[in-house]
Parts: C-alpha cells; structure tokens; sequence
C-alpha cells in the first residue's frame, strides 16, 4: 500500500532485490506488477516489469521473470525469478526462488 511504488512516480532508493517472500500488491501502490517497461523508477532504483501475462484461474501459479532496467538504455538490464499465484480475487508474487 505505498503509492511511491506505483508506475509513474519518480525512481527512490528502495531496491525490490531485497524483498523476499510473498508480496501483495493493494490500493494506493495498485494491485499487479506492470507488464511493460516503466519510463520512470516506480519508487525504486531500478524500474522492473514483468515478462509473462498473469494467471487467470483461481488458485493456480506461474513461474516467471521480472526484468530490470535502470538509467542505461538497455532495455532488460538485469532479471529475477517470481512466482505469480492467483488467490481467488487477488494475485500475491513470490520474489527470489
């Protein structure tokens, strides 16, 4: 619920390789992780989008890649692995497998 987090507000010094276990996303920060390239940081220091579309039947999951870019014009500096699984009425994302 940290709407610093959400698409469109200005890179931060937070760094969501430090997040690890589940995350949900809610309110303010928006519900689900962007599925394009940011133009700008979302809060963190690097902007990151996700590489694959979310799961649409309930209670079932995903194996997938976030990709980052930072202010160097490559357009997937780096990467990490994420789980996406769907609750029902919301998706929780599980950083770091």
């Amino acid at each position: 619920d940290d709407a610093t987090r959400r698409a469109g507000t200005g890179g931060g010094v937070l760094c969501d390789r430090d997040l690890v276990g589940w995350t949900r996303f809610i309110d303010r920060a928006g519900t689900v992780i962007v599925r394009q390239a940011p133009s700008i940081g979302c809060g963190g220091q690097k902007a990151g989008w996700l590489l694959s579309t979310f799961p649409t039947e309930p209670w079932t999951g995903t194996l997938s890649s976030l990709c980052y870019t930072d202010k160097m014009p490559i357009p997937c500096r780096t990467s990490t692995s994420i789980r996406i699984t769907h609750c029902g009425e919301f998706l929780i994302f599980h950083h770091h497998l």
